[in-house]
């Protein structure tokens, strides 16, 4: 059975929704975005061959998503690199919603994606806490640099401290036993400690759906890209930088450390410098 293809674009407020009739003809709709608006919706289209398409915006997607995995549909988010180049690729130079939900039917209907996999609780609740944390380390810094500039108490900086041991202790702290076994094979290289492998693990949501190291390299943005054409353009390689910030700074750490106390790692590093590698392609913000 064909699958009936529903793009979706959405706001704070609002879902605006696209797909296109048997005949052919679209057929947009419009629907607040709050759990019960969503949730009615879904039952009245619910069917076995029904497929969303949506990108991800943050926690406005949270309650699609909720839904989504309720009543069991079908659903595919995609990020907005991926959007932006799809409609790029349409000749799309217009933007307003209505556009961008018909973009996405069609990103549906012409590139037929896979499901996207199911985000455990425990993994989602640990990265609203590694958003907060990073968030937290943000504000002490911002405050330490203000101090001497304004008259800000410093024990601000301290509450900001406690608070930000205390996420520290929930987010290194693994109660789920499949996480720990990863955990403890992450750990068990040379240079990666709790904090890289914590930001594997929550990122990449367990290491599922990956079935190889390369993927997972790529997914995580930290995979050299090449910029080559005919035999004039020769452009420098560098990392695509397309996975979360927070991971690649940690790994970049744990690199650092590796190249100096992990054998292996050294020995792979001075091979690559040794024929011209540079250091590093690119700056990396440092949120940690």
């Amino acid at each position: 059975m064909q699958k009936q293809f529903y793009g979706i674009d959405i706001s704070k407020d609002k879902l605006q929704i696209a797909t296109k009739s048997v005949d052919g003809h679209w057929q947009d709709s419009q629907i607040t975005n709050e759990i019960g608006s969503i949730e009615s919706w879904l039952l009245s289209i619910s069917s076995d061959n029904i497929h969303l398409v949506y990108e991800y915006t943050g926690t406005y997607t949270h309650r699609l998503t909720y839904c989504c995995e309720l009543l069991s549909i079908n659903f595919t988010i995609i990020t907005s690199k991926q959007s932006k180049g799809f409609a790029l690729s349409e000749k799309m130079s217009s933007k307003t919603d209505k556009l961008d939900a018909r973009m996405l039917y069609l990103y549906g209907h012409q590139k037929q994606p896979l499901n996207t996999a199911i985000v455990d609780e425990s993994i989602h609740q640990k990265r609203q806490t590694y958003q907060y944390f990073i968030t937290l380390k943000s504000e002490k810094q911002a405050f330490s640099n203000r101090l001497h500039a304004l008259s800000f108490d410093p024990k601000m900086i301290q509450t900001l401290q406690d608070e930000i041991v205390l996420l520290q202790s929930q987010i290194y702290n693994i109660d789920e036993h499949e996480n720990q076994r990863l955990q403890a094979l992450i750990t068990s290289v040379v240079g990666i400690g709790q904090a890289s492998a914590q930001a594997i693990i929550v990122a990449t949501n367990g290491l599922k759906e990956f079935h190889s190291s390369r993927a997972v390299a790529k997914f995580l943005g930290v995979c050299p890209s090449d910029n080559d054409s005919g035999t004039t353009v020769k452009g420098s390689r560098a990392i695509v930088k397309s996975g979360n910030t927070f991971v690649r700074t940690t790994l970049y750490m744990a690199a650092w450390s590796a190249k100096t106390y992990n054998n292996a790692c050294k020995d792979i590093y001075t091979r690559l410098r040794a024929k011209g590698k540079p250091h590093c392609r690119c700056q990396i913000k440092h949120t940690v």
